[in-house]
């Protein structure tokens, strides 16, 4: 496992990322939200677009999902619908990286999230450019994950890539 942490530094992120694996994608995402203390009723903000293993977690956590409208270009979160569904009761904000395509509007869209202290976790489990995070700093988190239909496939697993933020790591 220490094997797998350093090439995925080494190949995607930088040597300071932090990278906790699990035994699937969506148990990466229920153990990192649970690691930011939110409150029962808590909103997160989805993508309209996206799979039950992104909600689910979601709301298995006692928090609300918030689907968003997404741009036909890039099938990624459109910045008009994330602004009229936001409110002060939405906490995190899942930035989704649809088929491996980075999302047109990602740095205005992080912009906002900042702007409104939004938790984000940035999905790249269908594929992401290799380049993207490689020695840059992130804020929030990396979602990934390995099953055997996705662009780095293990058959299964999944991980967390996180600046500095620890947790549990069942895997």
């Amino acid at each position: 496992l220490h094997n797998l942490k350093r090439r995925l530094k080494s190949k995607f992120f930088s040597l300071d990322t932090r990278i906790s694996l699990f035994f699937t994608g969506r148990g990466a995402l229920y153990q990192y939200l649970r690691s930011l203390n939110l409150e029962h009723g808590d909103k997160v903000l989805v993508q309209a677009f996206t799979c039950e293993a992104v909600v689910l977690p979601i709301i298995d956590l006692g928090f609300s999902p918030v689907y968003v409208d997404i741009d036909e270009q890039d099938f990624s979160i459109t910045l008009a619908d994330l602004k009229k569904k936001y409110t002060p009761a939405c906490k995190v904000l899942i930035l989704q990286h649809t088929f491996g395509i980075t999302p047109k509007n990602r740095i205005k869209i992080l912009e906002f999230a900042a702007k409104n202290n939004l938790h984000v976790i940035e999905d790249v489990a269908h594929g992401f450019d290799a380049d993207l995070f490689k020695n840059k700093r992130f804020n929030g988190a990396i979602l990934m994950s390995f099953g055997r239909s996705k662009i780095v496939s293990s058959v299964f697993g999944g991980a967390i890539a996180t600046r500095g933020k620890r947790i549990g790591a069942l895997m």
